[in-house]
């Protein structure tokens, strides 16, 4: 006989380890099975004329290891006698892997903590789980679960509020400051025992400034005027500032947390559509910061002239055509500009596209001072204005027979 495998592994759980095939011709025989080794007593041996069976005696716990020096690593010696005759000694090194057979356990820190408004952390725990390789995860259940989050690293669970609970504007499903969840634990084949929290947050006694608020200006917008009021509960502020996000000055901020325009050389919303500004708002016992986005709205930009139009000059009788509409520009690229002029000589007209064109006669020999108007078609209509001088030179016009010479 000879062993296929004298270093099997064998999950903890399972007992059997190896079927071996024995071959002797003698008839009558009557095999016996000798065990040795420092761990033969964690096993049998069952055998007939045809083989023996080695298996563990009962089911081996990687998590408990049975063998002699506790490393899982069990060693055997299995000898067959038939009476007379006695075979090899084969020698075994069993090895009982891990298998996942562990639920995790854990109990929360405080299952029913009082946050203070303005804090997001909820509670931290540890899991125990023996089994090696697990890959654990957090499910959070109950009727505020919404409202929370739940990080696991490795074996170390946080659960905390998604934002910062606020005292004076409750936010669990009853409308109070008193919120249900649950928070189970798998390991990808076992689950956990699922623990159930009842989170209370207490109105706080420092200076809070309520996240995630936005405010908006209209890029046409003055000095002085207010783009938005921060709001700041529990505590007056003596001193709120903007830390950063200002760099364009346009925005300045009150100790009340009004937040007006400061200066308008900035404001243009085609260069910058919106602000991120971080407001610090402090007293001489507490203090907050958070960051509000100011956007800026969309006005009208009038038109404006780009390249001046340049004086010109033309003959009389002389079909006349000037294209002036690549002089103006709108930094409003949606707009359409339409174009009107005054001055002009009455044989010249101008059409809405922006081409001055027509044939002056004698009696618009001179100069001529034009003024062309751009306007946009936004609902609220701007427009600018140029000034160009068109001359209308003289030329020499053949002699006209006035009269017809009568004859006697």
């Amino acid at each position: 006989y000879s062993s296929a495998d004298t270093t099997p592994n064998v999950d903890e759980g399972d007992t059997a380890v190896e079927s071996v095939a024995i071959t002797d011709t003698d008839t009558g025989d009557s095999n016996t099975c000798t065990l040795a080794g420092a761990d033969s007593g964690s096993f049998s041996c069952s055998v007939d004329s045809t083989g023996y069976i080695l298996a563990f005696s009962s089911a081996p716990d990687y998590d408990s290891a049975g063998d002699a020096d506790a490393d899982n690593d069990y060693v055997v010696t299995v000898t067959i006698f038939d009476g007379t005759n006695t075979g090899s000694t084969i020698s075994y090194t069993v090895t009982v892997d891990d298998t996942n057979d562990q639920a995790p356990t854990y109990s929360g820190g405080d299952v029913t903590p009082s946050v203070t408004e303005g804090i997001t952390h909820v509670d931290y725990f540890t899991i125990t789980d023996t089994d090696t390789g697990d890959s654990n995860s957090c499910t959070l259940g109950g009727a505020d679960a919404a409202s929370f989050s739940c990080s696991v690293s490795g074996d170390d669970v946080s659960i905390a509020f998604n934002t910062e609970p606020d005292y004076e504007n409750p936010g669990s499903t009853a409308g109070t400051n008193v919120y249900a969840l649950t928070a189970t634990i798998d390991d990808s084949v076992n689950t956990g025992s699922a623990l159930s929290y009842t989170v209370t947050v207490t109105d706080g006694t420092g200076i809070v400034i309520t996240s995630g608020q936005t405010g908006s200006v209209a890029e046409d917008a003055s000095v002085g005027d207010t783009v938005m009021t921060i709001t700041i509960t529990d505590a007056t502020p003596t001193v709120v500032l903007i830390s950063a996000g200002n760099s364009d000055g346009i925005f300045a901020v009150s100790s009340a947390g009004v937040i007006t325009v400061a200066d308008t050389t900035n404001l243009d919303y085609e260069t910058t559509t919106s602000y991120t500004l971080t407001v610090v708002a402090y007293d001489s016992s507490s203090s907050d910061v958070e960051d509000l986005t100011i956007s800026i709205t969309d006005a009208n930009d009038a038109p404006t002239v780009s390249t001046a139009i340049s004086d010109a000059s033309t003959d009389e009788d002389s079909t006349y055509s000037l294209d002036i509409s690549g002089n103006f520009a709108d930094a409003d690229t949606t707009d359409v500009l339409s174009f009107t002029a005054t001055g002009m000589p009455s044989t010249l007209t101008m059409s809405t596209a922006g081409v001055l064109s027509g044939t002056p006669v004698d009696a618009d020999v001179g100069p001529h001072t034009i003024v062309v108007t751009a306007t946009d078609d936004d609902s609220t209509p701007a427009s600018v204005t140029d000034t160009f001088v068109l001359t209308v030179a003289n030329t020499n016009d053949a002699p006209s027979i006035s009269s017809t010479a009568v004859t006697a």
